[in-house]
């Protein structure tokens, strides 16, 4: 993406995401991602957690 870099999760939608972290993005049914603008905006646990959780789905 131009202006994000966009980390996507096939099963997003089966994720659990108390803090709405994840996007939705227009047409799409199960898939969410995280979005950065900058490498600031990367929260380590947050992506932690979320890769644990997809791991556990398998």
């Amino acid at each position: 993406m131009k202006n994000f870099v966009e980390l996507s999760f096939p099963k997003g939608i089966l994720l659990n995401d108390p803090h709405n972290k994840l996007t939705a993005g227009e047409g799409r049914k199960n898939l969410r991602s995280l979005r950065y603008h900058k490498i600031e905006d990367i929260d380590a646990e947050v992506l932690i957690g979320f890769l644990m959780q997809l791991k556990s789905l398998k």
